[in-house]
């Protein structure tokens, strides 16, 4: 009886080890981030739905996106209007993200719109990196 329930209990297992590796990758497939594209642009960028864009309204009333892009490294990206509803090309500014973009000198106007007003002109960004830390990113008037 006792070989029985072993030998019932092994291949309980082995179905219950076999079923899991099966469905593991379905589920490491659908384990990738959901993608969203932004409407800045052209051209159009993707990034990671779950880090939010960071929209900052420069003093001069001209806007500059920031999203945590879809490539293999989950880098930092920008693009920025020259003119009015006319976008520069996403540029990379590097890094490893692992949160949204944080506008550090931002005056939260409307804390549920996603569009930051800067203090002054001067513009100072958080992301968190792989190791936890933030990292910071800062721009100056003329620099």
């Amino acid at each position: 009886m006792r070989v029985r329930l072993t030998r019932a209990l092994g291949r309980a297992l082995l179905a219950l080890a076999s079923s899991a590796t099966i469905l593991s990758g379905p589920q490491a497939a659908s384990a990738s981030p959901e993608t969203c594209v932004t409407p800045a642009g052209p051209p159009f960028g993707t990034y990671i739905c779950d880090y939010e864009p960071t929209i900052i309204e420069w003093p001069d009333g001209h806007r500059q996106w920031f999203v945590v892009g879809t490539d293999v490294s989950n880098q930092v990206w920008t693009s920025w209007e020259y003119a009015y509803d006319r976008w520069t090309n996403w540029e990379p500014l590097g890094g490893t993200a692992r949160s949204e973009v944080i506008c550090v000198t931002c005056v939260e106007t409307n804390p549920y719109a996603p569009l930051h007003q800067l203090y002054d002109n001067h513009l100072a960004i958080e992301v968190v990196g792989t190791t936890g830390r933030f990292y910071e990113l800062d721009w100056w008037p003329g620099g």
